[in-house]
């Protein structure tokens, strides 16, 4: 009787551990929310600058290949800065006997950085400028690195990491009347940080 317990108790940990461990072939839908930091370089000088971040994300499962999907992430940023993302991303997850799954990949997509306001800004230094607003917008990529906790089939809890490199910049040009200077701006080593949870269809 005892043998027959114990048994039935090793197989049922067994099922669970199959199940936590199986891979999926499910679409998913998650929400996210974090915070990311980003290296602003102005005229040579750098200043560091971080916010708030929510990302909404949909994809598919592709058993032991991994997983794909398309992000879309908006920031908080001042009244004057239209600042969001979307892009594709691939992680290999790594399947084992518990509920973690780890996961490292890569992402690819756009990133668009938008402020205006420039004319009046110049004007209150007695300065014109050759554009109202700064657009540094541009194709991004890089890596991501994190884990998911399977609550139950249908839902994942994810912590993540992403390291995202920016190629844009661009130049306004500032005149005084009797001279002027070149100002260029461009972001480096952007880094997000987020907790997020998935929803498997």
């Amino acid at each position: 009787m005892k043998k027959s317990i114990v048994l039935a108790t090793l197989l049922a940990m067994g099922a669970t551990s199959a199940f936590a461990s199986e891979p999926s072939n499910a679409w998913f839908g998650g929400l996210e929310a974090g915070n990311t930091s980003a290296d602003f370089v102005i005229d040579g000088s750098s200043e560091d600058d971080s916010g708030a971040s929510m990302s909404i994300k949909v994809g598919k499962y592709l058993g032991n290949a991994g997983r794909v999907y398309a992000l879309y992430t908006t920031y908080n940023t001042d009244d004057n800065v239209d600042l969001n993302s979307y892009g594709i991303g691939y992680d290999y997850i790594i399947y084992n006997s518990t509920n973690f799954k780890p996961f490292i990949g890569l992402n690819l997509g756009y990133f668009n950085y938008e402020a205006s306001g420039l004319d009046a800004a110049a004007a209150s230094y007695g300065l014109t400028s050759s554009s109202d607003s700064v657009d540094i917008s541009g194709i991004t990529y890089g890596l991501n690195l994190g884990s998911m906790y399977e609550i139950n089939k249908n839902f994942d809890i994810e912590l993540g990491a992403r390291l995202i490199y920016n190629n844009a910049d661009d130049t306004v040009t500032f005149s005084n009347g009797i001279g002027s200077a070149d100002i260029k701006g461009e972001i480096d080593n952007i880094i997000q940080f987020y907790v997020g949870v998935n929803y498997n269809f």
